[in-house]
């Protein structure tokens, strides 16, 4: 990754931990590599929360193990809320299909219907997915 690229990621990142703070959220950012950008913690529930960017924003839900972001796939077991923003200036706080509504959760606005795009076969392989 490019250093201008770096500093995208940084940028979105604070602005993330910014509003997160201003939602009410205590948030921890990790020291080393890690399997998410951010914690943030509220009422004693943790949510893992991945950052991206992104040039459009598609009509998008929540979530599932084959979403991809940058050439990169996002494996939705590796965070429970993914922060996309977009270059627009739209910021989209989108569920992790194996999130589940809590006391935190409501205070983010997430987007809980599924993608026109997300197809059967993800939905089936991610309600597979939660049963073991």
């Amino acid at each position: 990754m490019s250093r201008a690229e770096n500093l995208k990621g940084a940028t979105r990142e604070a602005a993330t931990v910014l509003d997160l703070m201003q939602r009410g959220f205590e948030v921890f950012r990790p020291t080393s590599t890690a399997s998410c950008d951010l914690i943030a913690l509220k009422y004693g529930i943790t949510l893992r929360i991945e950052v991206t960017g992104g040039r459009r924003a598609s009509e998008s839900g929540p979530i599932t193990q084959h979403s991809s972001s940058g050439g990169r796939s996002l494996d939705c077991r590796l965070f429970d809320v993914l922060v996309r923003h977009i270059e627009t200036g739209e910021v989209l706080y989108l569920p992790s299909m194996h999130l589940k509504e809590s006391a935190a959760t409501l205070d983010l606005p997430l987007r809980w219907i599924p993608s026109k795009y997300t197809t059967k076969k993800t939905l089936s392989r991610t309600q597979q997915m939660e049963k073991e």
